[in-house]
């Protein structure tokens, strides 16, 4: 709107002048009209050619039909102008305000979750997921993942390794600390050689409802890094786990050993949570179809606050 009005202005103050120089030009018998093309000789020798165009004699057309128009005219023209902007800015929305499919959710965030592999001799192997936090190369986990106990202690496993997707062998990691009251670990890539990795987008669980979309990330089963659906459940739930009392969100989400320390995903792809664990009936059986996740917030704050922190033995 304000471009137009200055340009309004502006095709005023030319067609006076104008005016003002044909009157001066009829008052000295100057030649004019001439013709595109065409040449003649000035008072001091020099050539003139008058400018070619269709789109400055478009423009010139414009601005006169904007001059000569009265108040009511040019208020009407402003009033569909702006209608006719706001008709494309609505018809424009569903495409920038699109939510992201599962498929380009989990292709937005390949290279920032990877298979974990942990083994120590007294217990063997154990498989889970990590997720960069950070450029530097940081990961997070589960505790129990990278961890075993033994005669009621709690030891770091000997070895941990993770691989990328389209990876078929394994790179180090090293354990920086580990907490088993949160069930949360903190890793380093150690052999950083080649690898492209960025960190994950970190989102707010603190606005979740009930019933709203999650995605949930991770080495299912040890077959590689695959994405699941569901919805929140609970968003805030304190329960008792492995002897520790946990906030944590409760999803309807179908996840399997592997998923251990994967991402749980918002519908935009960010990180909300981590995945964490599953219940048992009075019967000692798993309940499937029920995942509970640790929150990002505390997740952020563990890996990167001053909490007090188990480090590794």
């Amino acid at each position: 709107m304000t471009i137009l009005i200055h340009y309004v202005n502006v095709s005023v103050q030319i067609r006076r002048q104008a005016r003002h120089k044909r009157k001066a030009q009829e008052r000295i018998s100057a030649p004019c009209g001439l013709r595109n093309g065409e040449r003649k000789r000035g008072r001091q020798g020099l050539t003139v050619r008058a400018v070619p165009g269709k789109f400055y004699k478009a423009l010139h057309f414009i601005g006169e039909f904007i001059v000569d128009m009265t108040k009511k005219q040019l208020f009407l023209f402003c009033f569909l102008y702006l209608l006719m902007a706001g008709v494309i800015v609505l018809l424009s929305l569903p495409y920038f305000t699109r939510l992201p499919s599962a498929e380009e959710v989990f292709r937005e965030n390949l290279r920032s979750i990877v298979e974990l592999r942990a083994s120590a001799a007294a217990v063997g192997e154990s498989y889970g997921t990590a997720e960069f936090l950070h450029e530097d190369g940081t990961l997070v986990t589960n505790a129990h993942v990278v961890t075993y106990t033994k005669f009621g202690k709690s030891y770091p496993c000997e070895e941990i390794f993770v691989r990328f997707i389209e990876e078929t062998g394994y790179r180090s990691a090293e354990l920086v600390k580990y907490d088993e009251q949160q069930d949360l670990a903190v890793l380093k890539l150690a052999e950083a050689d080649n690898a492209v990795f960025k960190p994950i987008p970190f989102g707010n669980s603190e606005n979740l409802r009930s019933g709203a979309k999650v995605y949930a990330a991770g080495n299912a089963s040890n077959y590689g890094v695959g994405i699941f659906e569901g919805i929140v459940s609970i968003p805030r739930l304190n329960i008792q786990a492995d002897g520790h009392n946990r906030r944590v969100i409760q999803c309807d989400l179908t996840v399997a050993a592997g998923n251990s320390g994967g991402a749980l995903l918002n519908e935009r792809g960010e990180l909300i949570g981590i995945t964490s664990f599953r219940t048992r009936d009075p019967a000692g059986n798993i309940i499937y179809g029920i995942a509970y996740s640790i929150p990002v917030e505390q997740v952020l704050e563990y890996a990167f606050g001053s909490i007090h922190q188990e480090e590794p033995l």
